[in-house]
């Protein structure tokens, strides 16, 4: 996480350095875990009905966190990032472009159904505030 974008994730130590912060358990929880529900989105073929039933997944296991939409506009730049990192070479304008829509799809889903849900409910990894 970047100085920039550190403001919005107050479910981590701010104090805390970005290499001493990738070595938590609860971060590496909520890295694994994100990267799990990529998968079921790749696994599922992006089906409407099935990417939209993790959408509401992840949002109810967001609602405790009183995301707004200011958190959903700098998480794809975090992503862009980290491509550009790990591809080097290999990324693309197209490859870029491909996660800039996803990440934008996810993220209106996930504010309108963050909308309709009306009692708070917890994440399904771990308490992060913890």
């Amino acid at each position: 996480m970047f100085p920039a974008t550190r403001q919005f994730f107050t479910i981590f130590d701010p104090n805390e350095s970005i290499e001493d912060l990738k070595n938590t358990p609860p971060f590496k929880t909520h890295i694994t875990k994100f990267m799990s529900y990529i998968q079921q989105f790749i696994d599922s073929h992006f089906g409407l009905e099935e990417c939209h039933l993790l959408m509401q997944q992840l949002a109810a296991s967001h609602k405790h966190l009183n995301l707004i939409p200011d958190h959903f506009e700098v998480f794809s730049p975090i992503i862009e990032r980290t491509l550009q990192k790990v591809l080097k070479d290999e990324c693309t304008d197209g490859i870029m472009q491909a996660w800039r829509n996803f990440f934008k799809g996810i993220s209106i889903v996930m504010i309108e159904e963050l909308k309709n849900i009306t009692s708070p409910q917890f994440c399904d990894m771990v308490d992060l505030e913890k």
